[in-house]
C-alpha cells in the first residue's frame, strides 16, 4: 500500500524518529486529553514504524497486544479518511475475525484520526474501548483538533534534522 511503502514518506518518518529523546510530556497530554473527552480507557499516538514503540501513551495497550501487523490503523489507512470511526467493531465487516475484536481484549469502539507532518501520513492518533461507543460531533471535532496539534507538534523535528523531502 502506499500509504506504509512510499519512499518519501518514509524518509519523512526517519527525519522524526532521530531527533529528541526527552519525555514526550506534550505528546501524553493529548493522549490525556483525547481519553478524558472521549471517556475511551485506551487511547495512544503511534508512527507507522512497525520497528518502534513511539509514543505509547501513558493508556494504552502494551506493545505485545499492539504490534503493527496486528494494528487496527492497517485498516485505517485502506481508506483515503481523515479520521475513521467504528462505532462497533462486531458489526463492520473489516473487522471480522480481528485479533483484538474477537479476543483479548475484545476492542468494540475505535476511533482514529491521521498525523500528517509535510504532507505525508505518518502516524495516528487513536482511541479504543471495549464497550460500543458513539461520537458527538463536538468529541470528533476535539479528536481533529487534537490530531492537528500533534501533528503541528511534529513538523519541526523533520526540518530540525536539516534534511529535506
Amino acid at each position: 500500500m502506499t500509504t506504509r511503502h512510499n519512499s518519501q514518506r518514509l524518509d519523512e518518518l526517519r527525519r522524526l524518529l532521530v531527533l529528541d529523546s526527552q519525555p514526550e510530556h506534550q505528546f501524553d497530554q493529548i493522549v490525556e486529553r483525547l481519553g478524558s473527552t472521549l471517556g475511551a480507557p485506551m487511547v495512544m499516538i503511534n508512527l507507522l514504524d512497525g520497528n518502534r514503540d513511539w509514543l505509547k501513551a501513558r493508556v494504552g495497550l502494551p506493545l505485545a497486544e499492539s504490534s503493527a501487523e496486528t494494528s487496527m490503523c492497517n485498516i485505517f489507512f485502506e481508506t483515503r479518511d481523515d479520521v475513521m470511526l467504528v462505532s462497533d467493531t462486531l458489526k463492520d465487516a473489516r473487522f471480522s475475525g480481528h485479533p483484538y475484536v474477537v479476543g483479548d481484549p475484545n476492542i468494540r469502539f475505535y476511533v482514529a484520526a491521521r498525523l500528517v507532518s509535510n504532507g505525508y501520513t505518518v502516524g495516528t492518533l487513536c482511541a479504543y474501548g471495549c464497550e460500543p461507543k458513539e461520537l458527538t460531533p463536538e468529541q470528533t471535532s476535539i479528536l481533529t483538533m487534537l490530531a492537528k496539534e500533534a501533528a503541528h507538534l511534529l513538523a519541526p523535528r523533520s526540518t530540525a534534522s536539516g534534511n529535506s523531502v
